[in-house]
């Protein structure tokens, strides 16, 4: 009997929290980006089974906006295959002569290899990273601490 009751209660609570709509939210990082679209796709799916076309409109909005926010915060993996392409276009643009167009390719490189090198040093990147990748940074970082040091460069 007691079983029944709570499974009634359950599905009157369910049936309640459906009808609220999640809240707007703004982003800080890829990861919320990514925890926020994973949220969408569950409440969608289960707005979906509920046959409530409403919420699923609202939530496919939702959806659309967060993942317009995956451009702000792209992966190292999205800057080195922007990276890669820009390379490209600065070769076809070195051949063409237009110095211009290299000149300004060339600074968007170098804004890209500074955010890859950002992003490699980033806590959240690290959590992602392999042991082996993770022994290859440490390394990297004790050269460069060595390198400080020897330098009497304490900035």
């Amino acid at each position: 009997v007691k079983c029944a009751e709570l499974e009634t209660s359950l599905a009157q609570i369910a049936k309640a929290r459906n009808k609220l709509p999640l809240p707007d939210v703004t982003p800080t990082s890829r990861e919320e980006v990514e925890l926020f679209v994973l949220e969408t796709q569950f409440a969608s799916e289960d707005a979906s089974r509920e046959r409530n076309d409403v919420t699923v409109r609202h939530l496919a909005e939702r959806m659309h906006k967060l993942v317009k926010f995956r451009t702000h915060f792209p992966t190292a993996s999205e800057l080195s295959a922007d990276l890669d392409e820009t390379r490209v276009k600065l070769a076809s643009a070195m051949e063409k002569k237009e110095f211009k167009r290299c000149g300004a390719l060339q600074h968007h490189i170098a804004d890209l290899e500074a955010k890859i090198a950002e992003l490699s040093s980033s806590p959240v990147q690290l959590k992602s990273l392999s042991v082996g990748e993770l022994n290859e940074q440490k390394t990297k970082f004790e050269a460069n601490i060595a390198a400080a040091l020897e330098a009497k460069n304490f900035d």
